[in-house]
């Protein structure tokens, strides 16, 4: 594994078969949500898009799935936790 940031990404194909996203989410009204992951590469992405407000822990698959992908400088505030990583394209 190589640290980059402070999270770990596989370099061998072993470790790419036990690789964990990590995702993080962050509520900006009670019916949008941004949400955050590390991708496998060694990037991040951030999403955002509106949600129901029900539940916002199972509302996160559906914004990492077809939200809108943040502009780097709005997703590096909300997500300060991925200083150091490069934002994915």
């Amino acid at each position: 594994m190589r640290k980059i940031g402070q999270f770990e990404f596989p370099v061998t194909t072993e470790e790419c078969k036990s690789f964990k996203r990590v995702v993080f989410k962050q509520a900006l009204a009670m019916r949008v949500l941004a949400a955050a992951r590390i991708r496998i590469e060694g990037t991040w992405k951030a999403y955002v898009d509106a949600v129901p407000g029900e539940n916002h822990s199972i509302e996160v698959t559906a914004v990492l799935e077809n939200g809108t992908q943040l502009h780097e400088n709005v997703a590096r505030e909300l997500f300060p936790m991925f200083q150091g990583v490069p934002y994915a394209r």
